[in-house]
């Protein structure tokens, strides 16, 4: 079995350049490296539904699938976030018994977050993609690295090309 690390939901943000949906998830000891997968909207939404403790008067997705799950006897004892090849996150449903399930990483941790129960990443995941997290800048927290990089973007917008010209 691939070595693991026990892993928190940190955030759902948006990324800064692309303004994609980033699922943030951190080591819970250790290096506390961050995982930032990129999710899709509707998967953003339920993880922010699912945090938030929110419920519709339908199931969502994820529900479903935990009560369906249940119904049949089984139970999810913990999800786990890998990276096989080509810098994509992919996810397992790791079941009581039997081989574990493919999934998007969005889906399973919403499942997790759900059934209560632990979200994992493979080591080799975290060696790979994981981010050390002062390099993950929380604008809304405001601190020092949100400020440098507001200074940094009005330096940007006020740059013109040949200031760099050697003179």
């Amino acid at each position: 079995m691939t070595a693991v690390r026990e892993m928190r939901v940190a955030a759902v943000a948006v990324a800064v350049r692309s303004r994609q949906p980033l699922l943030l998830l951190q080591e819970c000891a250790g290096h506390e490296r961050v995982l930032a997968i990129e999710i899709r909207i509707s998967e953003a939404t339920m993880l922010e539904d699912e945090l938030a403790g929110r419920q519709s008067s339908r199931p969502a997705p994820h529900h479903l699938a935990g009560d369906v799950i249940s119904a049949c006897g089984r139970h999810v004892v913990g999800v786990c976030i890998n990276m096989p090849e080509h810098d994509v996150f992919d996810a397992e449903i790791v079941f009581d018994a039997g081989e574990p399930f493919a999934a998007r990483p969005g889906d399973a941790v919403a499942l997790a977050l759900y059934s209560r129960v632990p979200i994992l990443a493979s080591v080799d995941a975290l060696n790979q993609a994981g981010l050390n997290p002062r390099h993950v800048i929380d604008v809304d927290a405001g601190d020092d690295l949100a400020g440098d990089l507001e200074r940094f973007r009005q330096f940007l917008s006020t740059t013109l090309p040949s200031d760099f010209e050697a003179g």
